[in-house]
């Protein structure tokens, strides 16, 4: 038998170009199949990944990161409302009420469920200082197994030591603290609580306590820095500044901002200007709309004999809060310095006003203590501190007193003129200017007896 050699049959190049065209064109409609399917089901493919990512971050305190993942998911999956309320989410957290206004509009017009968008509005009502509207829904939100009622807390403690009922806020952390020995943040409120009823001790017992449970957590290091400081326990409080300055992971512009101002001040009190000087010039650098960081920079210039020097920083301190007294202040004492004394006058007179205003305040503060629905009261001192103080706060002032008064023409008609003041440099305001202006115009016509439209 005749062994057979198998004839081996060599492709023409031709059919081996088929060949490999016809693979090439299967991979393409493969690929082009699972591309489409992803597309199609790209909310859930890609929904509850990006949520969970969000949401870590936002456990994690990270604001920042969580923002810049939510737009990212808003890209992706631009029609699904969880993203819209979790871009409300992170705004809320970051106190920035106006974003999240917008980001519930938002989610509404995406299908968002209305319990979901109550929710939210609820924690934000709470968290800016309007608890009339908010505290009705406390129970339920704190009952809700659906959702994690320590964010309820927390909003609604905010909420409290704006509204000056720091009580209200303590019998809420009290059990809170109880109840979650592995977490910082009721530490951290009820530190901030006693810092304001001037109990130093117990607000640094809190803050070490928040240290040891969080130690890689920037805002209790900060806050107890802070508190060294008034207490001029400068040695101690620099340590704490310089590991947070040390620091690399810290991308807050705030944080960052707060920790060179604290560092600074423990240097001033060191006698060591220069070095002040410069950590103050990286802070207004890292954030030009600090007043706090041009104010420190302005008074180390002062105290370091600068006085030329100094004007500049105040001057750019004046155009982010005109009436603000402390800058007055010292450009009086540089003018003065100086021998500009009819400039210096200007500013005093500025200051007398301020401290006198600022004296009324104190006097109103200490009565909204024992009376928190006097809505006269409330109106009055957020009157004072949209002129001399912190003009948000003074805002969220008025809004409590509203909630006691709702048709008060001068809370109405300080809000509508601030409102439509913000609307001439943002159009984002312009609705909150008209909603308040047509209050207002409401109010005044009940109060004289006319109809309104």
């Amino acid at each position: 038998m005749t062994d057979t050699v198998p004839t081996q049959v060599n492709k023409t190049p031709s059919q081996s170009d088929s060949a490999r065209f016809r693979r090439l064109r299967k991979y393409a409609v493969l690929s082009l199949l699972l591309a489409f399917f992803l597309y199609w089901q790209r909310k859930p493919v890609l929904g509850p990944p990006l949520s969970a990512v969000v949401n870590s971050y936002i456990a994690d305190r990270d604001l920042v990161s969580a923002r810049q993942w939510v737009q990212t998911a808003q890209r992706l999956l631009p029609n699904d409302p969880a993203f819209a309320l979790l871009e409300a989410k992170v705004a809320r957290r970051a106190g920035d009420m106006q974003t999240v206004t917008e980001a519930l509009k938002k989610a509404s017009k995406l299908g968002a469920a209305r319990s979901d968008l109550n929710r939210e509005q609820w924690l934000a009502l709470a968290q800016s200082g309007q608890m009339i509207q908010a505290e009705p829904h406390l129970a339920p939100l704190l009952t809700d197994p659906n959702y994690d009622n320590k964010e309820v807390c927390e909003a609604f403690v905010i909420g409290y030591i704006r509204s000056h009922r720091t009580d209200a806020a303590l019998s809420l952390l009290d059990p809170w603290i109880a109840d979650a020995a592995d977490d910082a943040t009721p530490l951290l409120q009820r530190a901030r609580i006693y810092q304001l009823l001037s109990a130093p001790q117990k607000a640094e017992d809190d803050f070490r306590a928040a240290i040891s449970i969080a130690p890689d957590w920037n805002t209790p290091r900060l806050g107890l820095a802070e508190l060294l400081v008034t207490q001029n326990r400068f040695s101690e409080a620099a340590e704490y500044f310089q590991q947070l300055l040390a620091d690399e992971s810290n991308d807050d512009p705030e944080l960052s901002v707060r920790i060179r101002i604290g560092l600074a001040e423990c240097q001033v009190a060191e006698g060591n200007m220069r070095d002040a000087v410069i950590l103050l010039k990286k802070a207004c650098r890292t954030d030009p709309r600090s007043l706090d960081a041009h104010v420190a920079l302005g008074r180390a210039l002062l105290e370091a004999g600068k006085y030329d020097d100094c004007i500049e920083p105040l001057q750019d301190a004046l155009h982010l809060r005109p009436s603000y007294d402390e800058t007055h202040y010292l450009l009086a004492q540089a003018y003065s310095l100086k021998g500009h004394r009819d400039k210096a006058d200007e500013h005093l007179k500025i200051v007398s006003a301020a401290r006198k205003a600022l004296g009324e305040l104190d006097r109103l503060n200490a009565d909204v203590l024992t009376e928190p629905d006097n809505a006269a009261k409330l109106i009055r001192a957020g009157e004072i501190m949209m002129a001399y103080g912190d003009p948000e706060e003074g805002v969220l002032r008025i809004l409590t007193g509203l909630d006691h008064d709702p048709t008060n023409a001068t809370g109405l008609e300080l809000l509508a003129s601030h409102y439509v003041a913000r609307a001439e440099r943002d159009t984002a305001y312009q609705h909150l200017a008209t909603e308040f202006q047509q209050r207002l115009t409401d109010a005044v016509k009940t109060d004289t007896g006319q109809t309104a439209p």
